[in-house]
């Protein structure tokens, strides 16, 4: 499975907006890779609430919100 990196020029998630994040994501057929994930470093930055039907998803800036984005060597 072969993995490459890019830079996002934006990321919307609800009403917020994040610049130039860094992402990671897999290439190559479907079947190798079922399931994707977002990428630790964005989620850090917001502190989840679910609900007990799991429709609905609570989103707070947490204290990581401003911190720097893992930099892509």
């Amino acid at each position: 499975m072969i993995s490459k990196q890019a830079i996002l020029p934006f990321f919307k998630l609800g009403d917020i907006v994040l610049r130039n994040v860094t992402a990671g994501f897999f290439i190559g057929e479907i079947k190798n890779q079922k399931t994707n994930y977002l990428a630790a470093d964005v989620m850090r930055r917001f502190n989840w609430i679910f609900d007990k039907d799991r429709k609905t998803v609570y989103i707070k800036a947490s204290k990581y919100f401003n911190e720097p984005y893992y930099e892509i060597i």
